[in-house]
């Protein structure tokens, strides 16, 4: 395997992406995995894959766990927001009510669940390599 086709480095890739992929950046998601790959020398296709962990049928999900482990941090109270229209507009329009807790809680949720991934892809990876050289 070459440098970025290691398993740590596959892993690694795919749990940056996983970690992208649950910021409020939502439209931007595979240009910054390509950046952040690109700049810490991880697999670039393992880390955009790991951005559709958020995907159209999970995002509504995810930046509610995002808003309301946020607003649980700072202490917002638990308001409410509404989840549509699901544009980059409609949550800037929201303003720092909603943005500031929904970015932290991000960051709380993102960092285990990256983590998760990095291992069961990581562990995936090193069985499939044991598997494929007993059979050869």
């Amino acid at each position: 395997m070459t440098q970025y086709g290691s398993a740590k480095k596959i892993a690694l890739g795919f749990a940056v992406g996983v970690f992208i992929s649950i910021t409020p950046t939502f439209g931007f998601h595979m240009i910054l995995a390509t950046i952040f790959s690109t700049i810490f020398r991880i697999n670039r296709a393992s880390a955009i894959l790991g951005t559709w962990f958020n995907n159209p049928l999970t995002t509504p999900f995810i930046y509610y766990i995002d808003y309301k482990i946020g607003g649980y941090i700072i202490n917002t109270g638990g308001g409410s927001f509404a989840l549509k229209p699901l544009t980059i507009e409609h949550y800037i329009s929201l303003g720092s009510s909603v943005m500031l807790p929904v970015f932290i809680g991000s960051i709380i949720l993102g960092i285990p669940v990256a983590m998760i991934c990095y291992i069961a892809v990581k562990l995936f990876l090193k069985k499939y390599k044991s598997v494929k050289t007993s059979v050869i």
